[in-house]
């Protein structure tokens, strides 16, 4: 244990750079992490807004945005008793040229 401490003590820089290394990756995820949450999160608010109760999601799917499901999904669901009404989303990620925009 203590050879290890020296060799970090005497190596200064490459341990330093080591930890810096540690420390991007880390907060790298916790961005990404955040965004997507963030992310799904506004989808499922705006689909709530529209009066949505309910929503329908491929299975297995990293985001609900993501998700895609067949057209004749709708029509089963229709069958279902107490459901008054369905309806599809399309969504897209684009992006305005020269703008730090998202849409």
């Amino acid at each position: 244990m203590r050879l290890a401490f020296n060799n970090l003590w005497r190596r200064k820089t490459r341990t330093l750079l080591t930890l810096l290394g540690i420390a991007v990756g880390v907060a790298a995820v916790i961005a990404l992490s955040t965004f997507g949450r963030g992310m799904a999160s506004g989808f499922e608010s705006l689909s709530l807004a529209f009066g949505a109760d309910l929503q329908v999601a491929q299975k297995d799917a990293a985001m609900i945005i993501l998700s895609t499901i067949e057209e004749d999904i709708g029509n089963d669901l229709r069958q279902i008793p107490g459901v008054t009404e369905v309806a599809g989303t399309i969504a897209y990620l684009a992006q305005l040229p020269d703008r730090p925009t998202l849409l």
